[in-house]
């Protein structure tokens, strides 16, 4: 635990590595929630239908949403430390071409029992 998502528009697929990305990222949140990086997770799902405004200008604009899931009862500050340190690491971690955009955003958001429950199988 957490759980990192990462969805990113299909035009960034070959701008970044996402194991590398998902790895600081992990040092990070281990600092920040002093816990350990052995058990996070990570997916990335690469988005090839995405629609950014009206302008129909979706060739010059990308996106990258994160999420990262973690056990509840942390504090607010705790939350938003985590995700100014994904957004830092995001910004250094995909370089904007001239006449690019890159939108990004972070969303810290608790896994809740009951509703959230976990297993390890093997």
């Amino acid at each position: 635990m957490p759980h990192l998502t990462v969805s990113y528009t299909a035009a960034l697929a070959g701008a970044f590595d996402a194991t590398a990305f998902a790895h600081e990222i992990f040092g990070e949140a281990a600092a920040i929630l002093d816990a350990d990086p052995a058990t996070f997770k990570a997916r990335f799902t690469r988005i090839d239908d995405w629609v950014i405004g009206i302008d129909g200008a979706e060739a010059e604009k990308n996106w990258v949403q994160i999420f990262l899931d973690i056990a509840s009862g942390r504090t607010s500050e705790i939350k938003e430390a985590l995700a100014k340190a994904v957004l830092t690491i995001t910004e250094k971690t995909f370089a904007v071409t001239a006449g690019q955009a890159i939108y990004v955003s972070a969303d810290v958001r608790e896994l809740v029992p009951p509703g959230f429950q976990h297993t390890t199988l093997g």
